[in-house]
């Protein structure tokens, strides 16, 4: 009965200490990031974001997608792209041989906006495999192509444009997640401010 009890004691004691060294394995580094990963992610941005004001009318999500490059256990690069677009549509009032009608204009807007960006990963907290849990910074630039169209009978009207619109410089500040199903596919989310407020999409590991 002694040989049995102490038999087991050492079974129970082996077993707990086999998985504290495995806890501690898991605990030092990232697993669903890696140096020399690549990551692909496409997504939909959903919030106000880039290019909304107080006359459009209509506003389509920004589609983006962008490759992140591990450099190190921790710390990613990459290159981003975003495309999205804003119309609105404005009605005036005019006199056509002393009765007033109205006409209108059409303006659209599509935002091209390339970028690149870096993240740090905080693999060495989260200690799970199928886990991405980060935070960076993004720097690009937005190019805007402006068209506008009117309705009106009587006169030929020019475009009037508004400076609020315009492209240039955009920063974005964004901390996110990622869950793996597999090991190359998986989902993601990030929050912050820049382009949108937020994305949703799907993580492609290409390496």
């Amino acid at each position: 009965m002694l040989a049995l009890v102490v038999t087991t004691a050492v079974f129970a004691q082996g077993k707990s200490n086999s998985k504290s060294k495995n806890s501690s394995t898991l605990e030092k580094g990232p697993h669903a990031f890696k140096k020399g990963g690549v990551d692909w992610n496409i997504g939909l941005g959903f919030g106000y974001g880039y290019g909304r004001g107080g006359f459009i009318s209509r506003y389509s999500p920004p589609l983006n997608t962008s490759l992140d490059f591990g450099v190190t256990e921790n710390i990613s690069v990459g290159i981003y792209f975003a495309y999205t677009q804003a119309k609105f549509r404005w009605v005036g009032s005019d006199l056509h041989q002393g009765i007033l009608y109205n006409y209108t204009y059409t303006y659209k807007y599509k935002f091209f906006i390339p970028g690149i960006r870096g993240a740090y990963h905080f693999g060495d907290l989260i200690g799970e495999e199928n886990i991405d849990v980060y935070a960076g910074l993004m720097l690009g630039n937005s190019f805007l192509r402006r068209t506008y169209t009117y309705e009106d009978p009587y006169k030929t009207r020019n475009a009037y444009y508004t400076d609020s619109y315009d492209g240039g410089f955009v920063l974005g500040l964004y901390a996110g997640g990622r869950y793996f199903f597999t090991d190359k596919i998986g989902v993601y989310g990030e929050f912050g401010w820049g382009v949108t407020y937020g994305n949703i999409g799907l993580t492609i590991k290409l390496k």
